[in-house]
């Protein structure tokens, strides 16, 4: 069975984005409704901070399971991961580093690691503006993305760095 990991409210703002089957595959990445998943054949696996969205989640999609807590923090016993989506990465509160370190140590080779950030930078600033406690980094630079995933065994595949839109795709080179 697959096993999919959300962090950070992805399926409460993420947008769908038009795909064939709304998986990732190679060369093209779909970012994926949480509705979507949620009826799919594979372990759903979302992380969240806030008790009450993860029982907002599990009153509508009793299969999904919840874990509250950090990114990095996540039990092992939802490894292996194939595909974890970041939605807003800038809210989680570690560096590209260590959540790629994590990652690493629970992914099945091959594995994927979507972050995305649907309305870009400069709505990421207005953000960090308004909610300073909330916004604890930047979204990762093309070559600062590429050196950290290098170091923990990623491979940028795809990378869109638009006013409107961020989104990196990496896949994940290393054997677990």
């Amino acid at each position: 069975m697959n096993s999919v990991l959300l962090s950070q409210s992805l399926f409460f703002q993420l947008p769908s984005f038009p795909s064939n089957e709304g998986v990732v595959t190679e060369g093209v990445v779909s970012v994926i409704n949480f509705e979507d998943f949620a009826e799919k054949d594979c372990l759903l696996l979302v992380v969240h901070d806030s008790l009450f969205v993860l029982a907002g989640i599990k009153e509508k999609h009793d299969k999904v399971k919840c874990w509250q807590g950090e990114l990095i923090y996540v039990p092992d016993k939802w490894a292996p991961l194939d595909v974890v989506f970041l939605y807003f990465l800038p809210a989680v509160p570690f560096n590209l580093g260590q959540v790629f370190g994590a990652l690493a140590k629970c992914f099945s080779p091959g594995a994927r690691v979507v972050i995305s950030h649907p309305q870009g930078r400069e709505v990421l600033e207005k953000q960090r503006q308004q909610y300073p406690d909330v916004i604890t980094s930047d979204l990762p630079e093309k070559s600062i993305l590429t050196e950290v995933a290098a170091e923990n065994c990623f491979e940028l595949t795809n990378h869109v760095d638009e006013p409107g839109l961020y989104l990196a795709a990496l896949k994940f080179v290393g054997a677990s």
